[in-house]
């Protein structure tokens, strides 16, 4: 692991950040780049820190939207129908964190699709080894293969997409973390267990099987 995205994640504990928003975050500043209409589909109201840390281009137009609207310049979808919003209207989609809490997943990834302008981007990320969160309910959890494929079946290409948090190190101080208060604690076991995963990964190859999350990105 390069010494800036070290750094960074460790940086994110003392921001309240778990281990997995902490790499979700690194993806988003590194690989989100938006410009034009862009809507973030789950945004609630709008004010997650990633909004600060992806690139912007000046002529960005965001829309925000979720299922329960906390503010009223918040757009109401329910994602397991159709989306009130037409056709090729959007440069770019934001899909964060939303994908493992909808029950009808390929409607959503239809929807987008639907939405999307030809040769937009969509920008997505899920958890895969995390705890059970409602919000208001939590179904699924996707491997990268199942990602793919459901990109794919939804007309999505030049897809690309990148595991978070690897390393079985890395996915057990994300669970037991939780547990602890001092956040300078946090962060040494955090920055142990990114130096242990560094280090088993060059004799053990199965240790990129367990992984925290799922980045992905795809254009229309």
């Amino acid at each position: 692991m390069a010494f800036k995205k070290f750094k960074f994640i460790i940086s994110q504990c003392f921001s309240g950040s778990s281990l997995l928003r902490a790499h979700q975050n690194y993806d988003f500043m590194q690989n989100v780049h938006v410009y034009g209409k862009t809507i973030d589909l789950g945004a609630k109201n709008g004010n997650y820190e990633y909004h600060k840390l992806i690139s912007q281009e000046i002529d960005t137009d965001m829309t925000y939207s979720d299922l329960y609207p906390k503010a009223p310049n918040i757009v109401k979808v329910d994602f397991d129908k159709k989306l009130p919003l037409e056709d090729n209207s959007f440069d770019n989609i934001l899909l964060f964190n939303v994908l493992e809490h909808v029950w009808n997943t390929e409607n959503l990834l239809s929807e987008c699709n639907r939405i999307l302008i030809q040769g937009g981007t969509f920008y997505g990320a899920v958890p895969f080894i995390f705890r059970y969160h409602p919000d208001p309910t939590d179904y699924w959890r996707f491997t990268s293969d199942a990602i793919e494929k459901l990109l794919v079946k939804n007309n999505f290409k030049k897809i690309e997409i990148t595991t978070q948090g690897v390393g079985c190190f890395t996915v057990s101080a994300n669970t037991f973390t939780f547990l602890f208060k001092v956040k300078i604690l946090v962060s040494i076991v955090w920055a142990l267990a990114l130096f242990f995963d560094y280090l088993l990964s060059k004799v053990w190859s199965n240790n990129h099987t367990f992984y925290l999350g799922i980045f992905f990105k795809a254009q229309k």
